[in-house]
């Protein structure tokens, strides 16, 4: 199966709980605080991907993290499952998948403007509210652009 395949599945499926409950964008927010603990420090990634740490030391690791972040039993009970599973590697695409997920089940787009020249907050603006008539969604775009004089960044041969 393919790792998208996998992270889409796992992320359905905690949405689908969340919704229930009426706490997606809560599980959203602590799926994305435990990723970015995890991000910030390579020593916690290679312990969990290292076989030679035995799955009893990575569920105590695990649980005292999610102890200190006060994740909601549910979101803990996921991650547990995740490294039982052996699928806590796929955490990255699986929030991606969960947040996209969260996104259609509350009617949120999210499109990146990009321009040649940075635009102001009223262009950014006059932009989501063209998208959200033009789609009946909430619009929550995010602008990328250049600055005039980063010329070079665009010329890659010189």
């Amino acid at each position: 199966m393919s790792t998208n395949a996998i992270a889409k599945r796992y992320a359905k499926a905690l949405v689908q709980i969340g919704a229930e409950e009426g706490n997606v964008d809560k599980f959203s927010g602590e799926l994305s605080q435990f990723t970015g603990v995890l991000a910030g420090s390579t020593s916690l990634t290679a312990v969990f991907s290292n076989p030679a740490y035995g799955i009893e030391a990575k569920k105590e690791i695990l649980k005292e993290i999610m102890t200190k972040l006060e994740l909601s039993n549910n979101v803990a009970n996921f991650l547990q499952l995740l490294l039982d599973r052996n699928r806590l590697p796929f955490l990255p695409q699986i929030v991606e998948s969960f947040n996209s997920f969260a996104d259609d089940l509350s009617g949120v787009i999210r499109p990146t403007l990009t321009s040649g020249l940075p635009l102001e907050q009223s262009q950014i603006d006059e932009i989501k509210n063209s998208l959200t008539k033009a789609t009946g969604k909430k619009g929550r775009a995010q602008s990328r652009g250049r600055s005039f004089f980063d010329w070079r960044s665009c010329d890659k041969d010189r």
